[in-house]
């Protein structure tokens, strides 16, 4: 022993003296085995190293006591270090394996002190692996570790035994805590080294495909989700034992994939079913439901078997081969269980304007350039329904669903072919019954299927579908409506006040664009004038529209005026072209008549019953011009003071915009409610009244001391204006004493019984009959007197009068009303 390895073994001794001394646990091996333990880190303890598998072992020891280890896997503990140090030198490496399949030794490494990773304590660390071939040694075998250390206090020639089923022997004896630490682990585990074989044991793996759908491009059957899918695996009983196999496996794999790897087990699969009871039958069976995302999208999938042995090593042809191989019958199927998804876009289900256009877009002809001014075609791009799907779609449907309105929903089915894979579609769509200005709001339902019918949905609720293109309902000027200028042979003349369009449209807009372009110039002048989306004229439904065309136009020139309006889904139309001429000195026709007539689309016609609105247009006209010209002309710019009065009738009551009505049937009207020498208003009477006239009046109101003196310039009237009764409502009961009213009475007195409507004009009229024919709550027309059928009129009313007071006395019996 040289003066190293004494001083080293004393500085681990002192070491050791400075640890606790709980009482030993353990027997005290001998001396010159103390200082050393040996840890197996894997496999576990009855666990296998297979193919590809390492078998770790750690010896750990006091600083600096080992000179040389040989370090064995033994399958017998009494393995020598010689025949240790014989396997080790097969290799011509500090490592070797036994490969004559005899023998104690299997696997034997050599250290030495320099290969520790040093510290306080010495860590050596030996690594065994098991490759294809290593058949010697097969998974019966318990194996064990086995440790010759040759100490540094010892001569070179002479080794100590330590095994890790040294679990009754102390590190080291005395007080110190390894003291109740064994050597060795206890742990005997197996190697398997050797392939089962499978060639003699599996006939075929196939799905059974007699409940799947139809196959595509002529696979055998397709999987979608929630299929069943049965998996058969046919195997020869009667070959299994000598195949070395204790169970199988069989798994779906891409057809993309190898079989010939052990990752193909452990890969993420779809499908991964282990048969333990292989002696159960030749036929080998299991049934799954293909779960969403199971299988991906149009994935080719093909069944392969394995057999594996109870140290989980994969079959091959032969035992030693270097890699498994999967069994496979050649067959190859169609699954898919991802479910596609619909990504609506045109509306965005969280927006809160959600209309589309039926069409693309709008095509409009005879549309004259804003830059050109030339006659020609334009395209304005709708908003229609645009969505995506994440796959190739097999059929696309959009829905919309009535929800609780009558009729049934309506079923759209879509360019499926155009679907393709997160590409945004833009689709035109169409339903029949929706023809309603600014469309009608439904729920839409967005439906996909792919491939093999996974289907995916994704809904809208409150789509407002927008197929009708915006209109104008009334507009001046217009070739026919302008005043005609009788100094150049009556063109439809315009000027510096009459140039701006009033007009109204049938639905809310999202921009309007209006062109004035000079009739048979090179290059013509044009006046644009737009209405952006920004403008608050553009929320307006039949209301006036006036649009300020700030562009100066050129005296004397003839124009064609077109508007364009844009709605809110982006439905486009124009107006025909009108041709005016501009003449800033032209007069505008003076108003000194009205025109009083029924509202144009009113429901009834002179008559209507109490309660009921009755609506009229009142226009300003140059007499003199109509008379010229055979109709009204328009006093375009009129907006004087005036006023309208039922004639005769307090209860009537006027309204609509700029009207104030004064209480005693007549109402002041406004200047600024006059669009074009016209406005509507209406009147309501809850009184009956017959044959009055409704007369319209310009005023000229002067105060001289405090006395106002109105003049009536000019008026117009609507004649034989008739308010009737309603239906009946209620009787109106009311006593009375020496034909008055009274509250009390005493001695005879007379109570008197009217049937009125809700207004409390007499009427024995009704709506419905004992036939059971009745006349609708919203027709007015046939309660009329003049119109009435006489069925619908009660010929009598019969009341039975009651008291509770004992010393009254009333008429027995019914009492006819009226008599």
């Amino acid at each position: 022993m040289d003066l190293k390895k004494t001083l080293s073994l004393c500085v681990a001794i002192l070491l050791v003296a400075g640890f606790s001394s709980p009482a030993p646990a353990l027997e005290v091996a001998d001396p010159s085995q103390q200082g050393v333990w040996i840890r197996t880190l894997s496999p576990d303890s009855s666990g296998f190293a297979k193919i590809a598998d390492t078998i770790r072992v750690n010896v750990l020891s006091l600083n600096d006591i080992i000179d040389t280890l040989f370090v064995s896997v033994v399958t017998d503990t009494s393995a020598t270090v010689g025949e240790a140090r014989a396997i080790e030198a097969t290799a011509g490496q500090d490592q070797g394996k036994n490969t004559s399949g005899t023998g104690k030794v299997v696997f034997a490494d050599m250290q030495v002190q320099a290969d520790a990773a040093a510290g306080t304590r010495d860590t050596f660390k030996m690594k065994f692996g098991v490759t294809p071939g290593d058949t010697s040694f097969q998974s019966a075998t318990k194996l064990a570790v086995a440790v010759h250390a040759n100490l540094s206090a010892a001569a070179s020639t002479s080794y100590v035994k330590l095994t890790n089923l040294l679990t009754g022997f102390q590190i080291l004896p005395g007080s110190s805590s390894l003291a109740v630490i064994p050597v060795g682990d206890g742990k005997k585990f197996s190697m398997d080294g050797k392939r089962p074989t499978s060639t003699a044991v599996l006939d075929s793996v196939r799905i059974d495909t007699s409940g799947l759908a139809a196959g595509l491009a002529g696979t055998a059957a397709t999987i979608k989700t929630g299929s069943k899918v049965i998996v058969r695996l046919h195997i020869d009983v009667g070959q299994v034992i000598a195949s070395g196999a204790s169970k199988a496996r069989v798994v779906l794999v891409d057809t993309g994939q190898s079989i010939s790897s052990s990752s193909v087990i452990d890969s993420n699969l779809s499908y991964n079913k282990v048969f333990t009871d292989l002696f159960a039958g030749a036929i080998l069976r299991d049934t799954i439901t293909a779960a969403a995302g199971q299988f991906s999208n149009n994935q080719r999938i093909m069944p392969v078997a394995f057999l594996e042995d109870a140290a989980g090593n994969l079959s091959a042809a032969t035992a030693n081969a270097s890699a498994p191989a999967g069994f496979t019958s050649g067959l190859t199927y169609f699954a898919d269980s991802t479910t596609p998804t619909v990504t609506p876009i045109v509306p965005h289900p969280d927006s809160t304007v959600k209309r589309i256009s039926g069409a693309l877009s709008s095509s409009l002809a005879n549309v004259r350039s804003s830059t050109t001014g030339a006659a020609g075609g334009v395209t304005f791009n709708g908003n229609p329904l645009k969505f995506k799907v994440s796959e190739n779609a097999n059929t696309v449907t959009a829905t919309f669903k009535k929800g609780s309105a009558a009729g049934t929903d309506t079923v759209l089915t879509l360019a499926a072919a155009s679907f393709t894979k997160n590409t945004e579609v833009s689709s035109a769509v169409s339903l029949l019954s929706n023809t309603k200005a600014a469309g009608k709001a439904l729920d839409l339902v967005l439906t996909t299927t792919d491939s093999v019918g996974n289907k995916a949905t994704a809904t809208i609720s409150g789509v407002t579908l927008d197929q009708t293109a915006p209109s104008i309902t009334q507009q001046f000027p217009t070739q026919s409506g302008a005043p005609k200028n009788s100094a150049n042979s009556n063109k439809p003349t315009i000027n510096a006040v009459t140039k701006d369009p009033v007009f109204r449209v049938d639905e809310a807009l999202d921009s309007i664009s209006i062109r004035y372009v000079e009739v048979a110039a090179n290059p013509p002048g044009i006046a644009l004038q737009g209405l952006s989306p920004s403008n608050n004229q553009l929320s307006k439904v039949n209301e006036d529209i006036v649009a300020t065309v700030s562009t100066a136009l050129v005296d004397g020139k003839q124009y064609t005026l077109q508007i364009v309006l844009i709605d809110k889904a982006k439905n486009a139309s124009i107006t025909a072209p009108d041709t005016l001429t501009f003449t800033s000195a032209f007069n505008n026709p003076t108003a000194d008549s009205f025109v009083v007539a029924i509202k144009s689309g009113a429901s009834h016609g002179d008559s209507v019953i109490a309660g009921q609105q009755f609506q009229l247009t009142l226009t300003a006209i140059d007499t003199g011009l109509s008379n010229k010209q055979g109709s009204n002309v328009l006093a375009v710019t009129y907006g004087g003071t005036s006023r309208i009065r039922a004639d005769g009738v307090a209860s009537a009551k006027f309204g609509g915009l700029g009207v104030t009505d004064n209480g005693d049937g007549t109402a002041t009207l406004d200047a600024d409610g006059w669009i074009v020498g016209t406005r509507s208003l209406f009147f309501t009477s809850t009184a009956t009244a017959e044959n009055f006239d409704v007369v319209v009046e310009d005023i000229t109101t002067t105060t001289v001391d405090a006395v106002a003196t109105t003049v009536v310039n000019f008026d117009g009237a609507k004649d034989s204006v008739t308010v009737d009764a309603a239906e009946m409502a209620q009787y109106k009961v009311v006593a009375k004493e020496g034909g008055e009213a009274v509250s009390g009475v005493s001695g005879d007195f007379t109570v008197s019984v009217v049937a009125a409507d809700a207004h409390g004009n007499p009427s024995t009229k009704t709506r419905s009959i004992a036939s059971g024919t009745s006349i609708a709550l919203t027709d007015s027309t046939g309660l009329l007197d003049t119109r009435i059928n006489a069925s619908y009129v009660l010929d009598e009313l019969l009341v039975v009068f009651s008291t509770n007071n004992g010393d009254a006395s009333v008429p027995s019996g019914p009492q006819a009303i009226g008599s």
